[in-house]
């Protein structure tokens, strides 16, 4: 970390600009796959079957300007952030979260072009596969966070408490694990758009506890700063 307390930005920017790149090959090559003026799959629905089309451009360049712009508001937002030097002690787990993201767009772009070049490869097995990834190398950096403002789990009570935020994002990171586990299990079991109801109920139950369990450790803690 910089003395100043500002974030290391370049293994982030990086593979960024590494997924970024390659997303455009791959976005480059459908582009000489698809006949012009073709309309391309943009949306699926939770079955994973196309249910909205549009321009080859929109259909094949949209995530890699997503990705690009996840990259650019996360460095701008890092500069902005009142806790620089926390943030500054989370590199490592920060750049675990942000590269774990970046890594997820790429694989699942390059599913959605299969997709769209006419593979029969299944879209909400595949998503719930790569989210539960996601989840499980999200869920490993979560304790090594530092209390911040733009990243983690940010109730009144984890902001006004050390405490609370240190063993809310240890049990959080312990949750998020296991819920990637179950992403996993619903894409090998599940099929339709069941994973995403599973899913959904999932992230609202353990989000719930979190936000009660942070308030109930905040009150025990005689350090903390009221609200």
């Amino acid at each position: 970390m910089k003395e100043n307390g500002a974030v290391k930005l370049k293994g982030i920017l990086l593979v960024g600009a590494v997924a970024t790149f390659l997303m455009v090959v791959i976005s480059s090559y459908a582009w000489t796959q698809i006949p012009s003026g073709a309309q391309v799959c943009t949306h699926w629905n939770a079955s994973g079957d196309c249910d909205a089309y549009g321009t080859k451009f929109m259909g094949l360049f949209l995530m890699p300007i997503i990705t690009a712009g996840t990259i650019l508001f996360v460095s701008l937002i890092s500069r902005v952030e009142p806790r620089k030097i926390n943030l500054a002690k989370s590199g490592a787990a920060f750049s675990g979260v942000i590269i774990s993201t970046i890594l997820f767009l790429l694989a699942t772009h390059a599913v959605l072009m299969l997709n769209i070049l006419g593979s029969e490869i299944s879209i909400s097995s595949w998503l719930s596969f790569l989210l539960g990834l996601m989840f499980i190398a999200t869920g490993f950096f979560m304790s090594k966070l530092h209390s911040n403002f733009i990243f983690g789990i940010r109730t009144p009570w984890t902001l006004s408490s050390n405490l609370a935020w240190n063993k809310t994002h240890k049990l959080g990171g312990r949750l998020w694990i296991a819920q990637g586990l179950l992403f996993i299990a619903f894409s090998l079991f599940t099929s339709g758009e069941v994973w995403v109801y599973l899913l959904l109920a999932s992230i609202i139950a353990t989000s719930s506890i979190l936000v009660v369990y942070s308030y109930l450790i905040w009150k025990k803690d005689p350090d903390r700063m009221d609200l």
